[in-house]
């Protein structure tokens, strides 16, 4: 995909999220935002090291360490890291909000990587894992790089007008795809240099 860094954009300006559901403790939680603090800053190598010992699998619940560790290596980007984390989680019985968790980061992680039919693979898992309807951010992200659609063009566009500065990159790059899927490169050419503008700036 060309245009891959643009989705890249899409998911990391968009923001990192890392859950930890079910935090008891005051030395869970001391570790539990030790780690955190370890993956939101970069420091990938102490992560591991911390991640690995003892007292992490004694006062964190195996699912809490399994998802760190599934984000630390899609931001080291260690493929085979990162498909036996999915692997892992094959093989444990998970509740709704931990499969939607795993779930929505594996969808944005093949989608990052253009894998799409991987990515396809996850939001069927979304789907049947939701009882409401799917958000607006998956549904967009799937119709535009996985459908090849522009299905969310005009709400997009509505949203873009309305962003903050911080936000609108984000949005700018999934109007430039849109566009582009649509056939209309001059409005596709419009937002890509707008994001660029972005990311001069920073």
């Amino acid at each position: 995909m060309k245009d891959n860094w643009m989705l890249i954009a899409v998911i990391v300006l968009a923001g990192f999220t890392i859950i930890t559901p079910f935090v008891e403790g005051r030395m869970r939680k001391k570790l539990l935002d030790e780690l955190a603090e370890l993956l939101m800053s970069g420091r990938l190598d102490e992560f591991d090291q911390i991640a690995n010992t003892k007292k992490a699998k004694r006062l964190i619940r195996p699912f809490n360490l399994d998802f760190m560790k599934l984000n630390g290596a899609i931001m080291k980007g260690n493929k085979e890291e990162i498909e036996a984390c999915l692997d892992r989680f094959e093989n444990v019985r998970l509740n709704t909000e931990q499969k939607s968790a795993v779930y929505n980061r594996a969808f944005y992680y093949y989608l990052t990587n253009a894998e799409t039919e991987k990515a396809e693979t996850y939001y069927k898992r979304i789907a049947e894992n939701r009882k409401e309807d799917l958000n607006d951010e998956v549904e967009r992200l799937y119709d535009t790089y996985v459908l090849g659609g522009f299905k969310y063009l005009q709400q997009t566009e509505e949203a873009w007008e309305q962003a903050s500065e911080n936000m609108k990159p984000t949005l700018e790059a999934l109007l430039a795809k849109m566009y582009e899927n649509k056939g209309d490169i001059k409005q596709a050419e419009k937002y890509t240099e707008l994001l660029k503008k972005h990311f001069e700036q920073k």
